[in-house]
């Protein structure tokens, strides 16, 4: 024991830690966006039943941001929560790839950034895309190792 406990503390986070506690803030806002965004689209039924279809089919996303802050909060005891946010991230890419273009109306993704004028669902798609590939990568990177 080097110190009083409140000195152990205050020591600097890991980087590692940092970036878990911001994967939880990111799936709380990516889900929050999400829905308001097209929750507001034109071509989204304007029935309240429309609005729960998107909460009951987003609402497990927040599982998410609980695995992240727990992970990252005590990382010995939760490290097994990592494979299973790892492989939510994965499938939430897959739908996302698969999303995105059918948003746009039927063209790859590749061919929507091509485009000159992007309507903003589609962008939003594209940067939510980028960043859910960011973390994943980050997770797969991580050592499996205890890190206390």
């Amino acid at each position: 024991m080097t110190g009083p406990s409140f000195v152990r503390k205050l020591a600097p986070m890991r980087p590692t830690k940092l970036i878990l506690y911001i994967g939880a803030f990111w799936e709380v806002f990516r889900f929050a966006a999400l829905y308001t965004l097209y929750a507001a689209s034109p071509s989204l039924t304007t029935l309240a039943a429309g609005y729960l279809g998107l909460l009951w089919f987003g609402a497990p996303q927040l599982s998410l941001s609980a695995g992240f802050f727990f992970a990252a909060w005590r990382p010995l005891k939760y490290r097994p929560f990592l494979q299973l946010i790892i492989v939510a991230k994965v499938l939430s890419l897959f739908v996302g790839v698969l999303a995105v273009p059918a948003i746009a109306g039927g063209s790859s993704i590749p061919a929507l950034l091509l485009q000159p004028m992007l309507n903003p669902q589609v962008s939003f798609g594209i940067l939510v895309l980028g960043i859910d590939f960011l973390f994943t990568v980050f997770l797969v990177s991580l050592r499996h190792e205890p890190e206390e």
